[in-house]
């Protein structure tokens, strides 16, 4: 019966202490008084539960289902397995589970018909016939044949003899539950069998030394101590125990058990051998148990092990209860609070033995009782703590303390298996490699469930525990996705209020106030922190200034925002900032937005302030607009919220083809400011743009950019300026056709174009200031800066304009007619700047438009404008009406023939395969403006 898994062996034989983790059926309480009987019967193979994880201890028993309980106590289930052939009840067909079953128990004289030829196997058993089907699977049927009316009585009388009814209880007539006949046939396992002892004549029947576990099932039934586990390889499918006591019975089974008489003691000695265990064993450690042994083959294996009754008393602390507690070896005691110690609760004290042994993780080798441990152990650094008297004198023998360290998954790697990642305290990482035979583990999910190394994501909480043998350790992984999110209501040291429940941090501290996504471990450790993503901004702190307005003198921030808006903003009273700290923003404290100025400047203790440098920053805005928090620098925004870290790169390519740039991903996600300037600078709003990864070109390593920002845990960009990377228009953007430009003003009092159009097919209007900047189609610089009615331009959204990248112009459209225009693009399938063609429209039929000698095809919702009633000025073609709508809407909207009209000029604008523009110059329409 050698036990083979011995992976998923070790998980049950380290039973570590999570409340998340369980073996048992689910619907069998750890106190409820049949638990043992079900748990020992159930590892038996003697009593089996449903698919579902339940046992049903309310649900009745059948006549069936009994039958195959007493013939597996007999030991006798392969015989039931060949005697289904031979039924003799008509109401049990040989092809039911369970004729095999009724079969042998009938021939045991165990359970009869009723008579009639039927067997009744769905009816349901009455307590006092489980009674009597187990006395006589015990051999006690001969003992009642000469007694009158002996059913129930005398059989009842003889089960309580037999302490077979103890904790089983019933009354006659009641319905046998499965709980109920779990107990009873638990009870009877070694109970004394009854057998002839003489023939002939006078043949007598008496009770012998067998049992139904020694005689029939082949198992050893011994008191015994778990002294060893094992993490390597080779003996990862055993334990050694050390046999406590035993009836003298087990010792003659098989002299490997080696059991010797001490004279001077008057005792037996029982050593400490190596076993087998099966799938499911829950080995504890420290325990006073009760072992159940088969020792019908050479292989002997551990079936089942319980804590013994009456023999243990444990008592299981958390963290916060022995926190600033006192545990003192030498006296003997430990003091804990009733509750937590941050509360007003009391304290509580419990006995130490003298000879106390102290586990971490279930170690092989007992922990050193000194000074240090003791400190350890008070200051909370062990999440859970197990007491274990385990003789019933009311000192505790053993301390069983969990240590272990947790992380958010960042890196996994499929080759080595390994696992990396974010954290505050402990290793970060852990290999889980299945050749090493020296580091065994298991992988379970939060509900105690195997889960494969494929099955972890990044972002899952790894929870770590470690038990180590010498160069030996086998790791208990367990999975987990904990986040909370809400707000820090109070703080007590290191414990944290949110939402009633307590939470500690062994690192990041936090004051109350604050809110977000805090990522937990299986004890509620707080091992990870994002701020409240609702709240929080990213952009470039553009300038951070004085104001006076003649009543207060305060602290204001001009931020271009991720979106590509300038907003200034002011403080509220008292904002969480980053200060200086070794020449770097990187302490965070709440301050009074008073001190950010001193002496009539920004004082930047608090507030970067070079004039010649903007700074990245990351802030939260309160319902007033005033800024709550503020962490300018890339090192302070690191330090705020432990899941960003500063991006960087310099010379480095964008490839399309895996979406990164150096290390970093580009996501839609990410936010990208365009800087036009090699660096950071603050004295020119043009120098920056909001962008997308249009501005990154893709040419095998040719193009490089420098880049800073942040990033998360996943190395996913979050938040970043490119530098030296003008700030144009995405060319695959909707165009607009400028239908009318005025005049107006910037937000800084300067002349800008007010410029109205429709961007597919929508009015829209857009402000472009007077020191923007204008590229045309292939990212030159064009000669004409003004926006004229009729062009077609692409555009960096903003509330204010400051790139500008021309399409068509309408100052070229007499060259268009003329043929002389340029074309971009040697063929359709050109990349890089597009492709723009143009020539006289032959036909369209169908969103077929014939250019020249060329059929193109124009995809649906392809946004168009029409141009009519073209006049031309000094040479020159002015556009009248403009339509701007799909292009099949304004094609439909002309009064003349269009498919044979061969005088209308077609301009065609394609990026990447797609068409962005196409603007039809209607050139037959000649009337006066």
């Amino acid at each position: 019966m050698k036990n083979l898994k011995k992976i998923a062996a070790l998980v049950i034989v380290l039973a570590l202490a999570l409340s998340t983790v369980s073996f048992a059926f689910t619907d069998v309480a750890e106190d409820a008084s049949y638990n043992e009987a079900v748990e020992v019967m159930a590892d038996l193979g003697l009593l089996k539960g449903y698919e579902d994880g339940s046992f049903g201890p309310d649900k009745t028993i059948t006549r069936a289902e009994f039958a195959a309980v007493v013939v597996r106590m007999l030991g006798m289930e392969d015989q039931a397995a060949g005697a289904s052939a031979n039924t003799i009840f008509n109401d049990v067909p040989a092809n039911e589970w369970y004729a095999g079953y009724v079969q042998i128990a009938n021939q045991r004289g165990i359970i009869a018909g009723y008579g009639d030829g039927n067997f009744g196997p769905n009816d349901e058993v009455l307590y006092e016939q489980a009674v009597k089907m187990i006395v006589c699977a015990l051999g006690y049927a001969p003992k009642f044949e000469n007694v009158p009316n002996a059913y129930p009585t005398s059989y009842l009388a003889q089960a309580n003899t037999s302490e077979i009814t103890v904790g089983a209880a019933g009354k006659i007539g009641d319905k046998a539950t499965r709980a109920i006949v779990a107990r009873l046939a638990y009870n009877a396992l070694d109970v004394k069998l009854m057998d002839q002892t003489s023939f002939g004549k006078d043949y007598e029947y008496a009770t012998i030394e067998g049992t139904l576990l020694s005689d029939y099932l082949k198992i050893a039934k011994v008191e015994a101590n778990v002294s060893a586990k094992y993490f390597d390889a080779k003996k990862a499918d055993k334990v050694q125990l050390e046999v406590t006591d035993s009836d003298d019975i087990y010792a003659k089974i098989d002299n490997d058990f080696k059991v010797t008489y001490d004279s001077d003691k008057k005792q037996y000695v029982y050593p400490k051998n190596d076993f087998y265990f099966a799938d499911g064993v829950e080995l504890k450690k420290g325990y006073t148990s009760v072992a159940y042994i088969d020792v019908s083959d050479d292989d002997y294996t551990v079936l089942s092990m319980v804590p013994k009754a009456g023999e243990n008393n444990t008592l299981t602390l958390t963290a916060t209860q022995v926190k600033n507690g006192d545990l003192d070896f030498s006296g003997k005691a430990l003091y804990y609070y009733e509750n937590s110690y941050d509360v007003d609760s009391d304290t509580e004290d419990v006995e130490l033995d003298a000879n106390v042994q102290v586990f971490v993780n279930e170690n092989a080798k007992a922990e050193t009782k000194d000074a240090t441990f003791e400190k350890n152990f008070e200051a909370g650094k062990y999440k859970e703590i197990t007491l274990i008297d385990n003789n019933d004198d009311l000192e505790y023998d053993y301390i069983f303390v969990t240590d272990y360290y947790s992380f958010v998954v960042d890196t996994i790697n499929e080759r080595s298996y390994k696992l990396s990642g974010d954290y505050y305290y402990g290793d970060d990482d852990v290999k889980l490699d299945p050749e090493d035979e020296k580091s065994l583990f298991s992988i379970r999910n939060a509900n105690g469930e195997d889960i494969a190394f494929a099955d972890i994501k990044v972002g899952d909480v790894v929870n770590v525990f470690k038990s180590v043998d010498g160069s030996n350790a086998f790791y208990d992984v367990i999975v987990s996705d904990g986040k909370v999110t809400g707000t820090i209501s109070e703080v007590n040291d290191d414990v944290y209020v949110i939402d009633g429940v307590e939470y500690r941090s062994a690192g990041k501290k936090f004051e109350a106030g604050e809110a977000g996504v805090f990522t937990v471990d299986l004890y509620n450790m707080i091992v990870k922190y994002e701020m409240d993503g609702g709240n929080r901004k990213f952009g470039i702190a553009y300038k951070t200034f004085v104001d006076d307005d003649g009543v207060e003198t305060a602290a204001k921030v001009m931020m271009y925002t991720a979106e590509g808006a300038y907003e200034t903003y002011g403080f509220a009273t008292n904002v969480k900032v980053a200060s200086l700290n070794s020449g770097k923003y990187n302490n965070i404290e709440t301050v009074a937005s008073s001190k950010f100025v001193n002496a009539g400047k920004i004082d930047t203790t608090y507030l970067a302030a070079d004039a010649s440098k903007a700074e990245i920053a990351m802030y939260v805005v309160n319902s007033s607009n005033l800024i709550t928090e503020i962490y300018m620098t890339v090192d302070a925004i690191a330090a705020r919220d432990s899941q960003y870290k500063a991006a960087t790169a310099s010379k480095d390519a964008y490839r399309e083809s895996n979406g990164k740039i150096a290390s970093y991903y580009v996501t839609e996600a990410t936010k990208l400011i365009a800087g036009d300037a090699a660096t950071l600078v603050n004295n020119d709003k043009a120098n920056y743009a909001a962008a997308t990864t249009s501005i990154f070109v893709d040419d095998d390593g040719e193009t490089t950019y420098d880049f800073t920002g942040i990033c998360d845990s996943n190395k996913d960009l979050v938040f970043a300026v490119v530098l030296g990377a003008a700030p144009k228009a995405d060319k695959t953007s909707k165009p607009l056709y400028v239908t009318s430009v005025g005049t107006t003003t910037d937000s800084e009092g300067s002349t800008a174009q007010s410029v109205t159009g429709y961007v597919d097919g929508e009015k829209v209007n857009i402000v472009v200031t007077g020191d923007a900047k204008f590229y045309a189609i292939d990212g030159t610089d064009p000669k004409d800066s003004d926006i004229a009615v009729g062009d077609v331009i692409q555009y960096v959204p903003a509330e204010e304009v400051v790139s500008v990248r021309y399409i068509i112009n309408a100052n070229d459209y007499q060259d268009y007619i003329d043929g002389k225009a340029a074309k971009v693009g040697a063929t359709e399938d050109a990349k890089g700047d597009g492709f723009l063609t143009y020539g006289k429209l032959k036909e369209y039929r169908s969103g077929t438009a014939t250019i020249g000698s060329t059929d193109y095809t124009f995809r649906t919702g392809c946004a168009g404008m029409l141009v009519r009633d073209v006049k031309t000025v000094d040479s020159k073609v002015v556009a009248g009406r403009v339509f701007a709508s799909d292009i099949d809407i304004s094609i439909a909207e002309r009064d003349d023939d269009f498919a044979t009209d061969n005088d209308d000029i077609v301009i065609m604008y394609k990026y990447d395969d797609e068409e962005v523009a196409v603007v039809i110059l209607d050139t037959k329409k000649d009337t006066t403006l």
